[in-house]
């Protein structure tokens, strides 16, 4: 998160094939979304298998490795290597039983939670800009929106039985929507084949519940000892913008009753209260991914929020943009009309050998 001003500051002038590129891209996804959610899983596999061996590659170069641990790299890398795994996890679980399967489900219960909760949570914490010219934009956004898409998809829209999930399986339901609808013969009565995939019980706590804490404590702690121990003195001598510097920046700007929670005492009880505060976004927004795990038109309602609100920011930031452009030239146009400069001898003067004279914006003359 904390490397968007810089990002910002570093990123050429944008071309126009750089906005109809994102257009085209904004189009595409709200296409497949509609029309076939199936394939949502697949374009996720593909982009995360691009744009993230191409941020790891580009912050090593501009020395910024430590951004990549953050929590949108970890949990994006997570629902790829679940998608990565699909496959083969699915060919266990049609061989050795319903233990494979069983925990394919929990682990995608899990996922679901971790890219749907504080994943998708941070595009409306963090306001993340969705500026269709800008591909470090896009980028940023993507990472964060379509790893909850994705698992939304194969939650509420993946093909049943679960053991057809090849890419022409999918290809099939799409072309024949509705057919993964029927209920299924090792669904518990009065329940769909989709609702039977849902963890019940004893099981939703462990892997809704436990498993994303677990998951968010141990990335917690590697986050701590990659950014406030060993990339410290690089990020404080560089003075770079972590995420805890922006929050801080936003707390003090907002003159709120947190900024006085989180920044007042020692640097031990400041970091402390910021990874609760973190923990506590952390629970809130998991709490409601759960939510929208068992409630479809729920999880149908936070798609489109998940949508919109990258957006309404970017569009915020390009008014923002073109406001201070505009500013920027009527001041400029405003010093230029303050002190004009005409040259007398430019018309008329040089030709009859008179001196280059010049009446300024103040009334004196100058030779």
């Amino acid at each position: 998160m904390g490397h968007a001003r810089k990002q910002a500051q570093l990123e050429p002038p944008t071309q126009p094939w750089h906005h109809l590129a994102g257009t085209c891209l904004l189009s595409a996804l709200a296409l497949l979304a509609g029309a076939a959610p199936q394939l949502l899983p697949h374009a996720t596999l593909v982009f995360l298998g691009v744009a993230l061996p191409w941020r790891v590659v580009r912050f090593t170069r501009k020395a910024w490795a430590f951004f990549l641990v953050d929590y949108c790299y970890a949990a994006s890398l997570a629902v790829f290597a679940f998608f990565l795994a699909l496959p083969w996890l699915h060919q266990q679980s049609g061989s050795t039983g319903s233990s494979t399967g069983t925990l394919v489900q929990g682990v995608a219960a899990a996922l679901y939670v971790l890219s749907e909760g504080p994943l998708a949570g941070a595009l409306i914490a963090w306001q993340c800009a969705w500026v269709l010219e800008s591909h470090d934009h896009a980028v940023s956004v993507l990472v964060h929106l379509l790893p909850g898409l994705a698992m939304f998809a194969y939650t509420h829209h993946w093909p049943q039985p679960a053991s057809s999930h090849t890419l022409r399986s999918v290809l099939q339901l799409t072309l024949a929507p509705g057919a993964s609808q029927h209920s299924s013969p090792d669904a518990p009565s009065g329940m769909s084949s989709r609702q039977a995939m849902h963890v019940q019980g004893a099981a939703a706590v462990q892997w809704l519940v436990i498993a994303p804490l677990a998951f968010y404590m141990a990335w917690q702690l590697l986050y701590f000892l990659v950014v406030q121990v060993l990339f410290r003195p690089l990020i404080r001598a560089r003075r770079y913008d972590t995420s805890y510097n922006c929050l801080a920046r936003r707390a003090a700007r907002s003159e709120s009753g947190l900024n006085t929670l989180v920044r007042s005492g020692s640097v031990a009880r400041r970091i402390t209260m910021y990874g609760a505060l973190q923990l506590g976004f952390t629970i809130v927004t998991g709490a409601w991914a759960a939510a929208t795990y068992y409630c479809y038109p729920l999880a149908v309602a936070w798609q489109v929020v998940k949508w919109v609100a990258p957006l309404y920011y970017g569009a915020c930031q390009q008014a923002r943009k073109e406001q201070q452009q505009q500013q920027s030239e009527s001041q400029g146009l405003g010093m230029a009309a303050a002190k004009p400069v005409v040259s007398i001898t430019a018309v008329c003067g040089r030709c009859a050998g008179l001196p280059d004279v010049a009446i300024t914006g103040n009334g004196k003359k100058r030779q």
